[in-house]
């Protein structure tokens, strides 16, 4: 099993970096930082990795991180 390093960055992205961390592997910006991520044990149906994350506005969801691109599979914003 490969482990990927995980960042939630104040510049309102998560990043995936490669195993040996020298290249970004994925990322994703939002329209406000992320300030809690959490990946799950479980694969998508695609077989590709899913990780839930928390806004600094309150904004929460869940995103998908496939071999080309990235996919929020659902989010909450902020009321």
């Amino acid at each position: 099993m490969v482990l990927n390093p995980i960042l939630a960055c104040q510049d309102k992205q998560i990043r995936v970096l490669s195993d040996k961390g020298n290249s970004v592997l994925y990322n994703h910006e939002f329209e406000s930082a992320c300030v809690s991520i959490s990946m799950s044990d479980e694969l998508s149906d695609r077989q590709s990795p899913i990780i839930g994350y928390g806004l600094a506005n309150g904004g929460i969801g869940v995103i998908e991180f496939m071999r080309n691109k990235t996919q929020v599979m659902w989010s909450l914003e902020p009321s």
